[in-house]
């Protein structure tokens, strides 16, 4: 029972981390083509 609790906890852990980084990354594509415009 415990040792399934902590897996499933831990996975949708590690799924939240894995979209925050694609979201933060396409954001800081994003961030560096409008400075790339700019100039």
């Amino acid at each position: 029972g415990h040792g399934f609790e902590t897996a499933k906890s831990s996975g949708l852990f590690g799924m939240e981390i894995q979209g925050a980084t694609t979201i933060f990354a396409v954001n800081l594509k994003r961030i560096i083509k409008l400075l790339n415009e700019k100039e």
